[in-house]
């Protein structure tokens, strides 16, 4: 089975941090129909491991159903800003998640990763709970304290020099405004980000890297800690694409 485009709800949580723990996926094709959705038990673990894995379940459903450009929503927003680099992985258990999740997306020909409420996460939260009602009973709590067990492993990236300041940094690149249609092989679209730092972030065609190039990086060397965010259009006149810069 081939699909276009599809989306993917992935979540996780813990009755414990450390505790019981689930994650669950749902991979939805572009009409919103369900192609597979799963629920897993994954014994005892933190709510940050269990969303992670969410997340490389989900991948590894989508790459057997040959999925080519992915959507992916989480209401995680450590796990979120982590994958697109704006914070950095601190945690051992994290990390070899993040590196198989990030070797993974490589195998995608588009992607992108929002935060969405959990409000908006209800059918993979459900999956999550599922799986812990029917090892546990509903009587244990749901994962209501997530917030706070993510806060606990935040780090923003910042490079620093020998004295100790901010020097070089990582830029957040995000499209703003979609290609038009079929006018970018890479197929901008609204959300997508990517991240500069010393190399350029696979999935930007020639003239998308050629616009962001000059302003990555000026505001790389630029050590103010209020660096405005900066609009830049794609230098393909028949693209239409904007990209938002800001620093990270």
């Amino acid at each position: 089975m081939e699909e276009e485009y599809c989306e993917l709800y992935v979540d996780g949580g813990a009755r414990g941090n450390p505790g019981p723990a689930a994650c669950g996926y749902i991979l939805k094709n572009s009409d919103g129909g369900i192609i597979e959705s799963e629920g897993i038990y994954l014994g005892e673990t933190t709510n940050n491991v269990a969303e992670y894995t969410g997340l490389l379940k989900g991948l590894q459903c989508a790459r057997k159903h040959k999925v080519r450009a992915l959507h992916i929503f989480s209401d995680s927003e450590l796990m979120v800003k982590q994958i697109i680099g704006e914070y950095k992985v601190k945690s051992e258990k994290l990390e070899p998640l993040y590196y198989q999740i990030q070797r993974m997306l490589l195998s995608f020909d588009r992607w992108q990763i929002k935060h969405i409420p959990r409000a908006l996460n209800k059918e993979a939260d459900g999956l999550v709970n599922k799986v812990l009602d029917t090892k546990f009973g509903t009587d244990s709590l749901h994962k209501e304290y997530s917030t706070i067990s993510e806060e606990l492993d935040v780090d923003v990236v910042e490079q620093t020099d020998n004295d100790g300041k901010v020097s070089v940094g990582k830029i957040l690149v995000e499209v703003v405004k979609s290609s038009r249609k079929g006018a970018c092989e890479a197929g901008m679209q609204e959300g997508m980000c990517f991240v500069f730092s010393s190399v350029v972030p696979a999935g930007l065609c020639v003239y998308a890297a050629q616009s962001i190039l000059p302003t990555v990086l000026a505001m790389q060397r630029d050590l103010s800690s209020d660096s405005p965010s900066v609009e830049v259009r794609c230098s393909n006149s028949e693209c239409g694409a904007i990209f938002k810069l800001r620093k990270i």
